[in-house]
């Protein structure tokens, strides 16, 4: 059984958080590094997913990612980090996503990034597609343009919240009612 702040099977989808997008006084910073500091120690994965061409993440946002989480950074050329295969920073080795996902026994996924109303957006779409339980909050994505509101992220199947700790309130209470499970 799982202890109750363990959150071995939650992956945290940072996507596009790259000077290109987004500039570094944007409060989207702060609220990623609150995200990360929830779920220090507890378990989560970072997956940090960057377009190819326009620069790394952030250092606001990578100094934010701790020793305590397993932080892995990818390179894609769609608007959806699960379209096609992305490049494993790491190993310079092409991988699905939604592979290395299931691989590491990811069941639940939060996104948040720059341009929420397309990579993120559509990257959403395709973890729904691929069974994954999806969470995100208003104030984890940063949108140029508000496409789409909280009922059009409820009609896809997304856990959507009007804040972040509504969303980490949801997800402990997930976890209290399955005993840990």
């Amino acid at each position: 059984m799982k202890a109750l702040d363990d959150f071995s099977d939650l992956g945290i989808v940072v996507i596009d958080m790259q000077e290109f997008f987004v500039d570094r006084t944007n409060k989207l910073i702060g609220k990623q590094n609150e995200l990360f500091d929830i779920f220090r120690k507890r378990g989560a994965r970072i997956y940090l997913i960057e377009s190819f061409g326009v620069g790394d993440t952030l250092e606001e946002v990578s100094a934010g990612v701790r020793n305590e989480f397993i932080v892995q950074s990818y390179l894609k050329n769609e608007t959806s980090c699960f379209l096609k295969s992305v490049l494993d920073k790491s190993n310079k080795k092409y991988v699905e996503l939604g592979e290395k996902l299931k691989k590491d026994k990811m069941n639940k996924l939060i996104f948040t990034g720059a341009y929420g109303e397309a990579c993120v957006w559509d990257s959403l779409l395709d973890a729904l597609y691929l069974k994954y339980v999806c969470f995100s909050s208003e104030d984890l994505n940063y949108n140029l343009v508000s496409l789409f509101s909280p009922d059009d992220y409820a009609k896809i199947g997304v856990n959507y919240f009007k804040d972040l700790n509504l969303m980490v309130g949801n997800l402990e209470g997930r976890l209290k009612k399955k005993g840990g499970n």
